[in-house]
């Protein structure tokens, strides 16, 4: 609807944040399905709405969303989405919930002032048995700051200084990133069964905005490391299953 609400306040910003995160959207949901058979007649939990959201309801029988503003209910009402307003550090958000059969987290644990074991816990409290939780984040060891760190330069991912953001729409800037070892522990000790870690490829082009020749230029040399090793790239998810 022309009175509809838009990320960024501007549809042309969401849209190009769709055409630079369409390609990492589709991985997450292509190792998800690749993992639950007959995802249509499944249920899932997307936490931070957004147009990912919409795009659940075409694989999904039935998808909630929790999300800190209810900004996004009336779009979600179009899709049969039911939208929760509130955060996961918040006990009464999770406890309205239902559980389903899938969880996405995409890019949301970096913007969280709890435990991430605390947080996770509560998540698996979520799902059905033999849920999965779909966690992805910047990746603290990413060729970038493979290489910041040996000039002492500031990382990649981080908001500086890192508690200066506060908002309504995405809580707190980005003060902790992870390293992959460290979030599998966290998804371990949380007691998720067969953890696995992947490096989405497309996790990059969120970075892209404004690529143009020099960027390409740029970015031949972490291309090709990031080939050879895909534990360089952005990003990181990891994917763990409900007892």
């Amino acid at each position: 609807p022309a009175d509809s609400f838009f990320l960024e306040h501007s549809r042309d910003r969401e849209i190009n944040y769709i055409h630079r995160s369409i390609g990492r959207w589709t991985e997450a949901l292509g190792f998800v399905t690749a993992r639950l058979a007959n995802t249509e007649t499944l249920s899932c939990l997307d936490i931070g709405a957004s147009p990912f959201t919409f795009l659940l309801g075409n694989r999904f029988g039935k998808v909630q969303a929790l999300d800190l503003t209810s900004a996004l209910k009336k779009r979600c009402e179009l899709f049969g989405i039911q939208l929760f307003e509130g955060g996961v550090t918040t006990a009464g958000s999770i406890a309205g919930l239902q559980k389903v059969d899938c969880i996405f987290f995409l890019e949301v644990i970096e913007h969280v002032h709890q435990s991430p074991v605390d947080i996770l816990k509560s998540l698996r409290g979520l799902l059905k048995p033999g849920g999965l939780l779909i966690l992805s984040t910047p990746n603290m060891m990413c060729f970038a700051n493979r290489v910041a760190m040996l000039f002492n330069k500031k990382l990649k991912s981080f908001t500086y200084p890192p508690f200066s953001l506060k908002d309504g729409a995405h809580g707190f800037g980005h003060d902790r990133i992870y390293m992959p070892a460290e979030l599998r522990d966290y998804f371990v000790e949380s007691g998720f069964q067969n953890v696995e870690t992947f490096y989405p490829r497309h996790f990059d082009d969120l970075a892209h905005e404004n690529f143009g020749l020099l960027g390409l230029v740029k970015s031949m040399v972490p291309a090709a490391a990031k080939s050879i090793f895909p534990s360089m790239r952005d990003g990181v998810a990891l994917v763990g299953r409900q007892s």
